[in-house]
């Protein structure tokens, strides 16, 4: 392993230093902090996170510069913090186009909207993703359990609230199909 490049550090190795990085940032807890070099945003964001357990959201301005934060973040980060980690995707489509997005970047941005529900996730997001519309503040998170009955159309309604797309078949996650009374 060498110390030079930090793609080979194991998660959390620089996460001691952060006492140090939260000290150095301590003055500036009533102030805005600004002009922060790229080299060492992971580290004040990473002692910022550690301070706050509310949700952090962390907007950058292009994708590639939230890749590279959310690969950087997790040298500086705690093993909880770690788990908190998350990266909000852009849609690679417009809205006025005819395709569906990526399934998994649906899946990716509903887990993110799940997270801001159930925890205090750190999300990473460059401006794109955080400007797309996702899903409805009104959709409900469902839970179906086996052996539950439920009422056809309103789970079927449910289903297409939250999102689901639904279909004749069942190719790939977010989509349904409703074949008499049975729903895939």
């Amino acid at each position: 392993m060498s110390a030079t490049d930090p793609h080979e550090t194991p998660p959390g190795l620089l996460a001691g230093l952060g006492l140090a990085v939260q000290s150095a940032i301590a003055p500036f807890d009533a102030e805005p902090l600004l002009g922060v070099p790229d080299a060492a945003k992971p580290a004040v964001i990473a002692a910022l996170a550690a301070r706050h357990r509310a949700p952090v959201l962390i907007l950058t301005p292009t994708p590639s510069h939230a890749v590279e934060l959310v690969d950087a973040l997790p040298l500086w980060l705690g093993r909880a913090d770690r788990e908190r980690l998350l990266q909000f995707l852009a849609r690679e489509t417009a809205p006025y186009e005819r395709q569906q997005p990526a399934s998994d970047v649906i899946e990716a941005r509903l887990s993110v909207a799940e997270a801001l529900l159930t925890g205090s996730p750190i999300i990473v997001a460059d401006i794109d993703a955080a400007t797309q519309r996702t899903v409805a503040t009104t959709a409900a998170p469902m839970s179906v359990s086996r052996g539950s009955t439920l009422r056809l159309a309103e789970f079927v309604r449910a289903l297409d609230s939250n999102g689901y797309v639904r279909g004749r078949m069942v190719v790939e996650p977010g989509l349904f199909a409703v074949r008499g009374g049975i729903v895939d």
